[in-house]
C-alpha cells in the first residue's frame, strides 16, 4: 500500500463533514445553587456544527441483554462530528436538522462515554434525554 499524499486525509475529512447532513446544537453544563441551596444543572448552548445523526447502532452492532428471560435488542444512537469539534462526556446534543431539514420537535440527547475519533470525525454515542434541568 503506498503511503498518504500530505493533503489526502485533509481531503478526506472534507468530504465526510460534506457528507454530514445534519445540524446540531453542542449545550455545555452550567452548574448553579437552587432552592436550599442544592446544585442546579443547566445546560446552555455552546455553538452550533454540522452532524451526521444515526439513530440506529454504531457500526449495525446491537447488544443483547436479558428482561425476563427475553432477549431485548439495545440500540445505541450515535453522533459524527467534524474533527475538531469541541465536546465532552458531560455535554448533551440538540439535534435541530435532519437531512437538512428543520425538526418541529429537537431531539435532545446525553453523551454516553468519552467521545472518540473514528477515521476523519469525531464519534459520540447518545441517550436519550429522559429529563429535563430547570
Amino acid at each position: 500500500m503506498l503511503p498518504m499524499r500530505p493533503n489526502e486525509f485533509t481531503v478526506m475529512q472534507a468530504t465526510h463533514t460534506d457528507a454530514m447532513r445534519d445540524h446540531c446544537v453542542l449545550m455545555e453544563p452550567q452548574t448553579s445553587a437552587g432552592r436550599n441551596n442544592k446544585p442546579v444543572i443547566t445546560y446552555t448552548d455552546a455553538g452550533s456544527a454540522v452532524c451526521g445523526f444515526n439513530p440506529s447502532t454504531a457500526n449495525g452492532v446491537a447488544s443483547e441483554e436479558v428482561l425476563d428471560s427475553t432477549a431485548v435488542v439495545i440500540t445505541k444512537p450515535t453522533l459524527r462530528l467534524p474533527t475538531g469539534t469541541v465536546i465532552r462526556a458531560s455535554w448533551r446534543v440538540r439535534i435541530t436538522h435532519r437531512n437538512g431539514q428543520a425538526l418541529t420537535s429537537p431531539l435532545a440527547f446525553d453523551i454516553v462515554g468519552d467521545p472518540s475519533t473514528v477515521g476523519t470525525a469525531i464519534v459520540v454515542e447518545l441517550a436519550t434525554v429522559t429529563r429535563e434541568e430547570v
